[in-house]
């Protein structure tokens, strides 16, 4: 997942579609072990187990000719943002993710709304000296993958996403004291200063700035504070409305 940069992985069994592993299932395994009385320990147990406690069974499957619409209205389904193709006999021939739709449909849906109009407003959000497991929590929990990070005031200083925080786990294979990052604060694994929009943005303006650059999310700021958050998922719905 992280070498790659991708959030999802495509289990096989002998040969056949068994299941869908993403970075929330890995986190959800992380969230259910953490302790903060345990240390390290729990963070490398929750790594260790096996491959099929965490997956998606069945996961969602599109054939390979399906409309582009009948695909949408698939991913927009289900909760791992993406969906497999797969031909007759249960062979993997490729996933379809919501930035996969972006990037196909950007050019032929004119959609007029502003991100005020389909933006979350009720974000939820995590302070900098939180702790890294704080973050683990909240996504598993809320269903969501990332996490603004703001000041007292709310001004935005940073955004933590659960690729950041598979990344971080990944390290633990080489080095295991890297789990102890998962109880140091958050502002530690943010990414700082990240990419935003105004609450005027165009929906259209935000797919193109989101596929260019490659991000799942767009934080909705006003004066730098914080207003609200638009993601790739939201964005796909709103396009969804103006397809015939």
């Amino acid at each position: 997942m992280t070498r790659g940069w991708f959030r999802r992985l495509p289990v096989l069994e002998e040969g056949r579609v068994i299941g869908l592993v993403t970075a929330r299932d890995v986190l959800k395994a992380i969230s259910e072990a953490i302790r903060p009385d345990a240390g390290r320990s729990c963070v490398i147990e929750a790594l260790r187990k096996p491959l099929k406690s965490v997956l998606h069974a069945p996961p969602a499957v599109v054939d390979p000719y399906a409309p582009i619409k009948d695909v949408l209205e698939t991913v927009l389904s289900t909760d791992a943002g993406a969906a497999l193709v797969v031909d007759e006999s249960g062979r993997l021939l490729g996933i379809v993710t919501e930035r996969d739709l972006l990037n196909a449909l950007k050019d032929s849906v004119e959609v007029r709304e502003s991100v005020e109009e389909i933006m979350t407003r009720d974000v939820r959000t995590l302070k900098p000296g939180d702790p890294v497991y704080m973050a683990v929590r909240g996504m598993v929990e809320g269903g969501f993958r990332r996490y603004p990070v703001v000041d007292e005031g709310g001004k935005l200083l940073g955004i933590v996403t659960a690729r950041d925080l598979v990344a971080l786990a990944s390290g633990c294979e080489e080095d295991v004291s890297a789990a102890d990052s998962f109880f140091g604060p958050v502002e530690r694994v943010m990414t700082k200063n990240p990419l935003t929009v105004s609450p005027q943005f165009g929906v259209m303006a935000a797919v193109r700035r989101t596929t260019e650059a490659g991000v799942g999310a767009l934080p909705v700021v006003t004066a730098g504070r914080l207003v609200g958050i638009v993601t790739e998922m939201d964005l796909l719905r709103a396009i969804a409305k103006h397809l015939e």
